[in-house]
């Protein structure tokens, strides 16, 4: 939003004179000693004595209502109070709601919207247009869930939206375009909180997305599953994990977990603490809290070259864009004025032939200079409004933040264990799966749940006698997790499965979850290193495929890894939440989406749909058409078979990371796993892993400083696969 020449001067000098005055006035308070009364006043505005932390949204539902669009009743606040007595909204009928909306991996994407937004034209159809005018992501609006704050609000939604959900505030007006800030405005964002850990309560994950949004491509692939809460950002520094980034609520996942119930809890609890922010500046207070040792959230930041926003739009490239938020914007006309022009763009970008795009400098997002202009005036409000909230801010700040943490950037949108817990028992996509037919069977499903991480996910590996001898496979797989980085508590997640009675008896000598597959054919001897491709070792292969597809069936997510692999780092932070497969890969050519990747089944992720279970199922009958081949060699013959005619989103993830002998990533920065693939023989892999991990440990007996430098390689002294 660029201004030029003389009108640029004007702005600049109006925006200047205006921060002074204010800037000016509170010196001379401050000076004598009237300042501290800046701090009483500010913290007393919406405010009354006596906050209560609200009780959990945890009622049960009531009466079911027909069709997709029904309402929650509930006491509201009363007006005196920002906070108000009244009860929560019980959010009656979202139970029988939320399985008509979610996705088949139980997640659900959550918009809210007051008459002002929904009415024709406003921003809730350019909301809806937007999916239409993305690249692949119509389906999504499927899925998206638009709760209404006023009943006008409601009737708009169920003209134009299939999944409509009314929330009623009785005794407060949310009708109208509401000011940033003000009671009605606190009031809607922190009701939407209360909606949303009931979500997570009913054992739905669910994406929450601003109304002025414009999507133009598919968050999830950019969404981890590791993730506890993955949130856009106002100001993004460059590293995702970092909590200095300055986070913007209003577009954030988060996954079904008890843990995240009890973030939401804190989050809400942690209101009577700031009056009377909204639940974002709160947020950015506790981000260090709720990610601390106590609790544990993993939460992850999304780079506003990609999710975008006005607070920081010149970074954004259409090339990578996936959403753009009218943040940092005051007034709904101003938004609707200023997205209409950001989909405009989007669709001349989207005009442009592939050559055009690649041909052109990078297409960055910018508003049309035939705009409306602001004037002197408003640019002058601004400025004393600017100087005025930042003094403030470092007027009441607490003694206790970092000097470096500053205040979230302002959202100008409407917007023990947790008492409920998460009902994520079984994902609502996945068939029930066929009943234990043996005790054998019955306790793999208890070992399963001993096994799995909160969110369902098991990591499976398996082993014969020679590869879970003393000192073999077995043993140097598991150190890596212990030399690794933070990746020892992956462990506990790991169920072995041995292939014949005496890798069972090592296993349980040494781990705790171990499994017995006993062979479909009976006398067939699995103990022995088998030769690659030998008809043993098919027989191995495709047993293991068949227990997979049975665990996907019990509802749980599975990684499966070979005990060949070192673990360095977390590999799941590259595992997104869009895709339904995720596998390493042999040969890897740069673009994750594409099928010409060479997949490599040794590291493969799958996530717990039915979807999922049929291509197993596929992939398993497939191996009468390629009789003599393994599992990788099949699933790369049908892998576009999986994708076209079963609809199943495979993604590849880059060998720079989940690397391998066949294409060994060479920046051990980053470096998360590395299989010894292209190399035949027990001995020649057990030689390289050793030597891997050796590499390794030198790597980390290096400063911090020095390993970032990028110089420290690996060495392979003596290599038999790799030189």
């Amino acid at each position: 939003m660029g201004l030029q020449g003389k009108e640029a001067c004007q702005h600049v000098v109006s925006f200047l004179v205006g921060a002074a005055l204010p800037t000016a006035l509170l010196v001379l308070l401050a000076s004598d000693r009237l300042g501290d009364g800046l701090s009483t006043i500010s913290g007393s505005w919406g405010s009354t004595a006596g906050i209560q932390r609200p009780p959990l949204a945890g009622s049960p539902p009531l009466a079911h209502q027909e069709g997709n669009t029904t309402s929650a009743g509930g006491g509201a606040p009363t007006p005196t109070t920002a906070h108000g007595h009244g009860q929560e909204p019980e959010f009656a009928d979202l139970a029988e709601l939320l399985p008509k909306v979610a996705t088949d991996d139980r997640t659900v994407i959550i918009t809210s919207v007051n008459e002002a937004f929904a009415r024709p034209n406003s921003l809730l159809d350019l909301f809806r247009e937007s999916f239409r005018a993305g690249d692949g992501i119509e389906h999504l609006l499927n899925h998206v869930l638009v709760v209404a704050v006023d009943d006008m609000a409601f009737a708009h939604c169920k003209a134009v939206h299939p999944h409509c959900y009314l929330l009623q505030f009785k005794s407060m007006n949310l009708s109208s375009d509401n000011k940033f800030m003000s009671q009605a405005y606190v009031e809607l964002v922190w009701t939407k909180l209360s909606l949303q850990q009931r979500v997570l309560e009913l054992g739905y994950n669910f994406l929450f997305t601003d109304v002025d949004i414009v999507w133009l491509r598919n968050p999830f692939w950019h969404i981890s599953v590791f993730a506890d809460m993955t949130t856009s950002s106002d100001v993004f520094h460059g590293d995702a994990n970092s909590l200095d980034n300055l986070p913007n609520t209003g577009f954030y996942y988060v996954r079904a977990r008890n843990l995240t119930v009890e973030m939401l809890r804190r989050w809400r609890a942690a209101r009577a603490r700031f009056p009377p922010n909204h639940e974002q500046a709160i947020f950015n207070e506790i981000k260090y809290e709720l990610a601390g040792d106590e609790l544990g959230v993993r939460i992850q930041f999304l780079d506003t070259a990609r999710f975008a926003g006005f607070c920081q739009i010149y970074h954004s490239d259409m090339a990578a864009a996936c959403t753009m938020h009218a943040n940092c914007c005051f007034g709904l006309g101003n938004k609707l004025y200023d997205l209409r022009e950001v989909l405009g763009q989007w669709r001349n970008y989207t005009g442009l032939t592939p050559q055009e795009k690649t041909s052109r400098k990078p297409a960055g997002m910018a508003t049309s200079k035939a705009g409306p202009s602001l004037s002197p005036v408003v640019v002058f409000l601004l400025g004393a409004a600017s100087a005025t909230t930042l003094l403030l801010f470092f007027r009441t700040a607490r003694p206790a933040w970092p000097a470096a943490t500053a205040s979230a950037s302002v959202r100008c949108s409407n917007v023990p264990r947790a008492n409920g817990t998460a009902r994520a028992e079984r994902h609502a996509g996945v068939a029930s799966p066929p009943p234990a037919n043996n005790e054998a069977d019955a306790e793999f499903e208890r070992m399963l749940r001993r096994a799995a991480m909160e969110d369902r996910t098991v990591i499976m590996t398996s082993v014969n006698e020679a590869w879970a001898a003393p000192g073999s496979l077995l043993d140097s797989f598991l150190e890596s997790f212990t030399v690794g980085e933070n990746v020892s508590h992956f462990v506990k997640h790991i169920v072995v499965v041995a292939m014949d009675g005496r890798a069972f008896r090592r296993c349980r000598a040494v781990h705790p979850h171990c499994h017995l597959l006993r062979p479909e054919k009976k006398g067939l001897d699995l103990s022995g290193a088998k030769s690659y491709m030998t008809k043993d070792y098919l027989d191995l292969v495709w047993s293991k495929l068949k227990l997979q597809q049975r665990i996907l069936e019990l509802g749980y997510n599975l990684l499966f890894t070979d005990v060949d692999l070192a673990w360095f780092r977390n590999p799941m932070v590259h595992i997104t939440a869009a895709a339904d497969i995720t596998t390493s890969s042999d040969f890897y050519f740069g673009d994750p989406d594409d099928l010409g990747n060479f997949p490599n089944t040794g590291f493969i992720y799958f996530k717990a749909t039915a979807r999922n279970a049929r291509a197993m199922a596929y992939w398993h009958a497939a191996r009468r058409r390629f009789p003599e081949n393994h599992d990788q060699f099949v699933f790369n013959e049908i892998k576009r078979e999986l994708a076209g005619e079963l609809g199943v989103r495979i993604r590849f993830i880059d060998a720079a990371t989940v690397s391998g002998f066949c294409q060994l990533g060479r920046d051990l920065n980053r470096i998360a796993t590395v299989h010894m693939t292209c190399c035949i023989g027990l001995e020649n892999k057990l030689f390289d892993l050793k030597r891997v991990i050796l590499d390794w440990k030198r790597y980390m007996a290096h400063p911090l400083w020095e390993r970032k430098m990028g110089k420290i390689g690996w060495t392979f002294e003596g290599g038999r696969c790799i030189h």
